[in-house]
């Protein structure tokens, strides 16, 4: 047959027969129930099953790999009792797929809708493009696209692209890729495991509720990684390029590079979300408070666990669902082991809390970040200053007035924005009068050196000084000194350093909730 269809209608039995298929030729069964056993099919034509037609068995025949195969129709069904290779598989309606056999498809599989129910195998060699659907692995039917329920399961393995805009479900089973995988749409892993060793961009929503995904090359999520439980693994490159991971499950990059510049958001309401590294200074880390009840309760906060040391940097985001937090609440929002050090460059609240400020703390825990709600009570701090002497740099500061003030600690900086701790003296607790402090820094950086005081009260509270800083060795002489006397209260001041004179004055709490500065760089993150 050269061109044209050939319909079979009314059923019947066909044994033995052979069917030569041209390019443009399709024997289509439209209805009744067929049967197939020992048949010849030569191609490079189409065998079709659409309508109403029934294939109630096919086994014993020969197919030749040039050939394809369209399931369509409202109601036909297709039960493959033998193995098939071919060139192209097309499924779509509500049709369904039963048997044991398996189907392998070496150029292009496009599945629009139906169901392909098989206990055997799905073999992609080609492009797989997804649409809709249901791939599962009894003749149990399932509206989710992959998968099956009980013991069995299916194997699908595709060695082509596989692409993916409508919604496709791993209930069980493996799903190998050794090609592109493309997801626009919404993919889901509920069990079973997802592999990939070609590249993988996801643009849509990527799920998984419980196994694994491994992504065996390069990763790119640019929309929505969400583990709500399982593993994902990155063995390669993970570039999440403006996208948002978030969940409950593991991220594991160990001997992968990450290049993060979108969010990470632990938790759905809120939860504890666990990576192996974390690298947030190009992207944002966001956290959600919704009562006193601890990380990953359901009246708690989000936490993020890394399991190893973090340089905090970037942008911290906090958020509060149905919450508002009271002075001398704390919460730990992420654990490091090996340490957490540094700073977040931005702070985002979206909640004001009159009266009081936000501290973040990395000195009361070495291996936590504890975001603490404290009071704006001031000291008033009337000098602060930093000088070079023979010996090195030193510190010495005024209060005019103390109020249940516990101790200063000094911390030293060659950037103005990332601070280490470098000393600490007694405070006076309470006082009226003037009181003096000095501390010498005995080894500081060459070039110029900045420095502030944590002020912290017995309560735990703690705030901040205006920056100082010094140069070495001076320049013709002179020593940039920057005593800039100021109250402790809502706000910081940065010093003039290096000749500049237009650093402005940082507001602790803006009504936006957003701390800005066009005129530095970065901000002074911690908000004590």
């Amino acid at each position: 047959m050269n061109e044209g269809i050939l319909r079979m209608g009314m059923g019947g039995t066909h044994n033995s027969a052979t069917f030569n298929l041209a390019t443009d030729a399709f024997l289509s069964v439209k209805s009744g129930s067929h049967t197939f056993t020992g048949c010849n099919f030569t191609g490079p034509g189409r065998l079709a099953v659409i309508e109403n037609g029934a294939v109630s068995s096919f086994s014993g025949n020969t197919i030749a790999s040039n050939m394809g195969l369209n399931l369509t129709g409202t109601s036909s069904t297709f039960n493959l009792g033998q193995d098939l290779d071919m060139d192209n598989f097309f499924q779509s309606g509500s049709h369904i797929t039963s048997g044991t056999g398996n189907i392998t498809v070496n150029g292009l599989t496009l599945f629009v809708g139906g169901t392909l129910n098989t206990t055997g195998n799905l073999n992609i060699n080609g492009t797989f493009n997804w649409t809709g659907g249901s791939i599962g692995s009894n003749v149990q039917t399932n509206i989710s696209p992959f998968g099956g329920s009980g013991t069995s399961s299916n194997t699908v393995v595709s060695h082509g692209s596989f692409n993916n805009s409508g919604t496709f479900t791993v209930l069980s089973g493996a799903l190998t890729l050794n090609g592109a995988f493309d997801n626009s749409g919404e993919f889901i892993i509920q069990s079973g495991a997802c592999t990939t060793y070609g590249v993988s961009t996801n643009s849509g929503i990527l799920t998984l509720e419980s196994g694994a995904f491994t992504a065996n090359s390069v990763f790119n999520n640019t929309y929505l990684l969400s583990v709500k439980s399982g593993t994902f693994y990155a063995n390669s490159t993970f570039n999440n390029n403006g996208g948002t991971i978030q969940g409950k499950g593991v991220i594991d990059l160990v001997g992968a590079t990450f290049n993060n510049t979108g969010y990470v958001s632990p938790g759905f309401s809120p939860g504890i979300l666990t990576m192996t590294s974390f690298d947030n200074s190009n992207a944002y880390f966001t956290v959600e408070l919704a009562g006193y009840d601890g990380a990953g309760q359901p009246g708690g906060h989000d936490k993020l666990v890394v399991n190893s040391p973090v340089a905090l940097s970037g942008e911290l985001d906090i958020y509060f669902d149905n919450f508002t937090p009271v002075i001398g609440d704390a919460f730990v929002i992420m654990s490091c082991s090996g340490g957490c050090t540094e700073d977040f460059d931005f702070v985002y609240v979206d909640q004001e809390i009159p009266g009081a400020v936000w501290y973040i703390d990395v000195l009361s825990n070495p291996n936590e970040v504890r975001l603490a709600l404290v009071s704006a009570q001031p000291v008033e701090l009337v000098r602060f200053e930093s000088k070079n002497t023979e010996n090195g740099v030193l510190l010495h500061w005024q209060t005019a007035s103390e109020q249940n003030t516990e101790s200063f600690s000094m911390s030293h900086s060659t950037d103005g924005v990332h601070f280490k701790v470098i000393g600490k003296v007694a405070g006076k607790g309470n006082s009226t009068t003037i009181q003096s402090y000095q501390f010498p820094d005995r080894t500081p950086a060459e070039g110029v050196n900045y420095y502030r005081l944590t002020i912290t009260d017995f309560d735990g509270s703690a705030s901040f000084s205006n920056i100082v800083s010094v140069e070495r060795p001076a320049r013709d002489g002179q020593d940039t000194i920057s005593p800039n006397p100021t109250k402790r209260k809502n706000h910081r001041s940065i010093g003039s350093a290096s000749g500049r004179n237009d650093r402005k004055l940082l507001s602790w709490m803006p009504p936006d909730g957003w701390y800005s500065n066009n005129s530095f760089p970065k901000l002074l993150k911690k908000l004590t």
